[in-house]
């Protein structure tokens, strides 16, 4: 039997069962297989003209469901995980009649069969489907194609063979795995039972390698929890004795208990809890006579009574000689009564200098004044008597200095302002204001500098407005001539283009006028000037009434047959005056008419377009 490249026609049901509902279309039914059991993992894509709609996964029985409306064709790809793809064909646009566009078709095909992709195997012939499935007008109902699905079964015997052989290979393959399988797990439950619980977890490891479900992975659970006790409870023994040697004994003593719980058979744990309960007591009554020499040095040093305070340091660090905040308060008592000491000597070497500038103040020798107090700074400065004195004399100093300053300050400021005032009298306003900008670093906010500058900013203002404005005016004169130069080039091309080479010239000429030294205007007037030249008339021949008015070429043959500005030209013709207006600007003729008929009617036209006379007179100014 052809395994995975048509459907098993066999199983054909086809149940063209009507239902009664809004959505229309076939409700398609199959069920996937992989080596003739459901497939639960197979994933179904749903491709609508061949573009990606959806994708549904089948249900526990491997079965496939899915309601596709008509109108389309219809691709599904069949496919897992691993698993190489096929694909079915349902054109639901063909041979359809209206009337069944109207209902709901349960169709169920039966089975598809999948196979696994092997790397050897060359999966290109199932890119095509390996069936197809349309409507028959002469059975009223959908069919398969047999004739299309037993060509595809011929295309794909090659792919079965080597899929059939390659299974049966695996099959030789898994069935030596199952029996190493079996002897990894029974050398295992020996090393379990005789609790070589490491051992039994390396042949069960290598087993599960194998076969991932079954025995072996529930073995391993259980051995990998009793391994996780052992392993925690040496590491709780590891931390209390870890703990012990610090000192640590209440946390030694809370490990030893955790491990006891762990392994209440042990009684290790047990008499090392027994060992520190009876060491923490011993420790308690040191720590208690300890604790009252502490308490009295404490207090001592919290009046400020040092030495009563190092004695009894020094009785607690008897006791305990590696108490480190014992060891540190006997360093600050010892520390304090020397600091006391010093700061005696500090001040009565303080009260010494005070006295000593106050002297030179007072004799007006404020130099010698500052050097006392710079001096005394050094020893208390923050004392309330010395910021007094060094502010008393600070201030005489910087009275004295401040006039000698002030005077200074005044004197490069005004002359500062004189010379922005003769650098502006000159035009260098730029060199006025950076000297300006000097001046207000000294004064900011001086009425003379205010002043100074806002008669500097104008000018720059205004400067800057001229000049803006002329480059403005420059650029659009160029602007202008650019564009005008561009435009007549246009027409000169467009006219040489046409053979109108006398045109073609004007257009050039006037080109010319906008850019002189231009090589391509200078080259083209050469090669049309030794060009035969047709004569005048023949290009005024156009019959002009015959152009279409509204075209370019119409409004450049105006401007190539009459000059720049306005021609006015006045005729009869049967019962009507024909004034005609010619008005040429820039390479562009525009023709103005004014038609007065003898009954009195007066008509106006722009290029043969009805226009009011208020235009007419307007635009021929």
């Amino acid at each position: 039997m052809l395994r995975g490249f048509y459907l098993i026609l066999s199983a054909l049901l086809l149940n063209l069962v009507v239902l009664a509902q809004e959505d229309t279309g076939v409700k398609f039914n199959i069920t996937v297989n992989h080596k003739s059991n459901a497939y639960t993992d197979a994933l179904v894509k749903v491709f609508k003209n061949n573009s990606f709609l959806d994708q549904i996964n089948v249900d526990q029985q491997g079965e496939f469901s899915y309601l596709l409306p008509y109108g389309f064709v219809y691709q599904l790809h069949f496919t897992g995980a691993g698993m190489a793809t096929k694909i079915v064909e349902l054109d639901l646009i063909s041979n359809i009649p209206e009337s069944e566009k109207t209902t709901v078709h349960d169709w169920s095909i039966g089975e598809i069969e999948l196979f696994k992709s092997y790397k050897e195997i060359d999966l290109t012939k199932l890119e095509e489907p390996v069936a197809r499935i349309h409507y028959e007008t002469d059975m009223y109902e959908f069919s398969i194609d047999y004739k299309y699905t037993g060509k595809r079964k011929k295309e794909l015997a090659g792919v079965e063979a080597q899929v059939e052989k390659l299974e049966k290979e695996e099959a030789v393959v898994e069935k030596a795995n199952k029996k190493e399988y079996e002897d990894l797990v029974v050398k295992g439950n020996q090393a379990l039972n005789n609790k070589q619980f490491k051992v039994a977890k390396e042949y069960f490891e290598k087993a599960i390698v194998l076969n991932a479900e079954g025995e072996a992975k529930n073995k391993l659970k259980a051995i990998n929890t009793v391994l996780q006790r052992e392993e925690k409870y040496e590491s709780l023994l590891a931390e209390a004795k870890n703990a012990y040697e610090k000192g640590e004994l209440q946390q030694a003593s809370e490990k030893y208990i955790s491990a006891s719980a762990l392994k209440p058979e042990s009684q290790f744990p047990v008499q090392q809890i027994a060992l520190i309960s009876q060491k923490i007591k011993q420790e308690e009554k040191q720590a208690n006579a300890f604790n009252n020499f502490i308490a009295v040095a404490n207090r001592a040093y919290s009046d400020g009574n040092y030495d009563a305070a190092a004695a009894s340091y020094k009785k607690a660090l008897a006791i305990n000689p590696d108490a480190l905040l014992a060891t540190k308060k006997l360093e600050f008592s010892e520390t304090k009564i020397k600091e006391k000491e010093e700061r005696d000597a500090v001040n009565e070497q303080f009260n010494n200098l005070m006295v000593e500038a106050k002297n030179a103040r007072s004799r007006g020798e404020l130099a010698e004044a500052k050097r006392m107090l710079d001096e005394a700074e050094t020893l208390r400065p923050n004392d309330e008597s010395f910021i007094n004195e060094k502010a008393t004399v600070t201030f005489m100093i910087t009275a004295s200095k401040e006039k000698e300053a002030q005077l200074a300050v005044d004197q490069k400021f005004n002359n500062l302002i004189e010379e922005a005032k003769a650098a502006s009298a000159t035009g260098n306003l730029l060199v006025a204001k950076q000297i300006l900008a000097k001046a207000e670093t000294i004064k900011p906010k001086d009425e003379k500098l205010v002043a100074e500058m806002l008669i500097v900013e104008t000018a720059l203002e205004n400067k800057k407005k001229k000049e803006e404005l002329a480059l403005q005016q420059a650029i659009a004169a160029e602007r202008e001539k650019e564009s005008k130069y561009a435009n007549y080039l246009n027409l000169a091309k467009k006219s040489e283009a046409e053979g109108k080479n006398q045109e073609a010239v004007f257009f050039y000429e006037k080109a010319k006028g906008f850019k002189p030294e231009s090589k391509e205007v200078n080259t083209a007037l050469a090669l049309l000037q030794k060009a035969p030249q047709k004569p005048k008339a023949a290009e005024q021949a156009v019959d002009l009434d015959k152009m279409d008015k509204k075209s370019t070429e119409f409004q450049s043959k105006l401007a190539s047959l009459y000059p720049e500005g306005k021609t006015v030209n006045n005729s009869s013709k049967g019962n009507k005056k024909i004034t005609q207006i010619i008005m040429v600007k820039e390479g562009r003729g525009i023709e103005y008419q004014k038609i007065k008929y003898n009954w009195g009617g007066v008509y106006y036209f722009r290029n043969g377009n009805p226009i009011t006379q208020l235009i007419f007179e307007k635009e021929t100014k």
